[in-house]
């Protein structure tokens, strides 16, 4: 319940904040009454002391007896009686005694004083205490741990979810406040709880699915939210706002209410991973990309997930991309690490040549893949590894483009140092072809139908050999050939 303290529970009896004071109280009485007692004792010692007169017992006279004068009962004619010694009078009472008893006393009175204090702010703590029972009696348990919980800052859909609030549970968070309004006392955070109350009213109507009552309380609490008291809160209320849009499916409403917040706050990880399902959902794809970037940076993606999804989102600018021009645009806007993605590069050197652009320039895209396929076998899979040849066969065979002496070198070195690799062993047969090398086409070609996994290769393959034995006039080799063909085609 709201305003209750701590309890302890000792020999079966249940102690509160309110006993306790209680007897913090009956102990300062104990006390005060004690140190009255000490007084009035002190001053009446005092004053016997003052009228009892100082006596001091005068010493007998010392009488030395010798063994021979032991049997003698007759005083010694020699001895004079002794001459009385003279005492001087009696002082009055000092008066240091008197300045002692004054600090005492005058000690007393300061710590009577500094108890009158205490006891005068615990009274006014039982009094705010009792007004703040007061003011929560009629709460219920789980309400009141709602607003302890809202009163901590914890997220209305949190709250709502661990409390099980519904929208009329959440309604009496804004009653309480009003009550607490009413009754006299000024809370410091009054503007943050009433945010927070019809924050928390909002939620539960969202979730009902009652879009005007939770219009109401967000207008309550966007205004509530405006005093300087309550500033922090409004970036909450925003973000809210922001996910009900979203929850809505009004991307375009999402990203307007993300666009308000300041920039330190539209900043934070919350907001990023709202502002990139908002893109997403608007079909935004290089503001999504934007956004991804800086999720990953702030580690709110895994390195594996952040690489994910930019080759995801960069395909699909590639895609979106309608002419050689716009293609390049989209090129020059991607980070050098995501134009190294294979799939990325061979999207954009296949989309490039499927428009008619320059070959030269989708070779030269290709350019990291081929160098990281070449330094690491498995740098690429077998389907990234037949999808790149099929893309360079694509490029060599354009029209006015014929393989360069860097390429040819670069392929040639590829073939020799991995012989087993029948893609690598079918792109050198396929560039002997397009430089008229008929014989060592046709020799590269035989090998690479023995390594060759793929059936699309290995048809594509059976073809080129059928068309270099028409060139020979060689029709029962150019028969066979086109047989092989149509029977990887049909286990394809």
């Amino acid at each position: 319940m709201l305003g209750s303290g701590p309890s302890f529970e000792i020999a079966g009896l249940t102690l509160g904040m309110r006993e306790g004071l209680i007897g913090l109280i009956v102990l300062v009485g104990l006390y005060m009454a004690f140190e009255l007692v000490r007084m009035r004792y002190l001053r009446n010692k005092a004053a016997v002391e003052a009228l009892t007169p100082v006596v001091q017992d005068k010493p007998e006279p010392r009488v030395n007896v010798t063994d021979e004068d032991a049997d003698d009962d007759l005083p010694s004619p020699r001895s004079a009686p002794p001459e009385p010694r003279w005492e001087p009078p009696s002082p009055p009472v000092d008066s240091a005694a008197q300045r002692k008893m004054a600090q005492e006393l005058a000690q007393l009175r300061e710590e009577l004083d500094s108890v009158r204090g205490e006891l005068a702010g615990l009274r006014a703590d039982m009094h705010q205490e009792l007004a703040l029972m007061r003011a929560s009696q009629t709460v219920s348990p789980i309400y009141g741990d709602a607003m302890q919980m809202a009163m901590s800052g914890y997220d209305p859909g949190l709250i709502a979810e661990r409390c099980g609030i519904a929208r009329a549970e959440a309604e009496l968070v804004v009653s309480l406040e009003e009550a607490v309004t009413r009754s006299g006392e000024q809370l410091a955070y009054a503007e943050r709880l009433r945010t927070l109350s019809h924050l928390l009213a909002a939620e539960s109507a969202h979730a009902l699915q009652d879009r005007a009552l939770r219009e109401k309380h967000f207008r309550q609490a966007l205004e509530h939210a405006n005093v300087r008291e309550a500033q922090e809160a409004r970036d909450g209320v925003q973000l809210r706002a922001a996910r009900w849009a979203l929850d809505d499916r009004d991307a375009a409403k999402s990203m307007e209410w993300l666009e308000l917040m300041p920039q330190g706050a539209s900043r934070r990880t919350i907001a990023l991973r709202l502002r990139f399902k908002a893109a997403r959902m608007a079909g935004q794809p290089f503001q999504a990309l934007e956004v991804a970037r800086l999720l990953t940076k702030h580690r709110a993606f895994s390195d594996l997930a952040g690489k994910s999804i930019a080759r995801g989102l960069a395909i699909e600018l590639v895609n979106g991309s309608h002419d050689p021009v716009q293609l390049q645009r989209t090129w020059d806007s991607l980070e050098p690490i995501e134009r190294e993605m294979p799939d990325v590069a061979m999207q954009a050197a296949q989309r490039l040549l499927e428009q008619g652009g320059d070959a030269a320039l989708a070779l030269h895209w290709l350019l990291p893949v081929w160098s990281a396929l070449v330094e690491r076998a498995d740098a690429l899979n077998t389907g990234q590894k037949v999808r790149l040849v099929r893309i360079l066969e694509t490029g060599f065979g354009a029209e006015g483009q014929a393989p360069d002496a860097q390429w040819l070198a670069r392929i040639e070195a590829a073939q020799i140092a991995n012989p087993r690799d029948g893609a690598l062993q079918y792109l050198a047969g396929v560039v002997c072809m397009r430089l008229r090398l008929w014989g060592k086409a046709q020799q590269l070609l035989k090998q690479s139908l023995a390594l060759l996994q793929d059936h699309g290769l290995k048809r594509d393959a059976w073809r080129a050999l059928a068309e270099m034995a028409d060139q020979r006039q060689d029709a029962a080799g150019a028969t066979e050939a086109y047989r092989q063909a149509l029977k990887e085609s049909a286990q394809r």
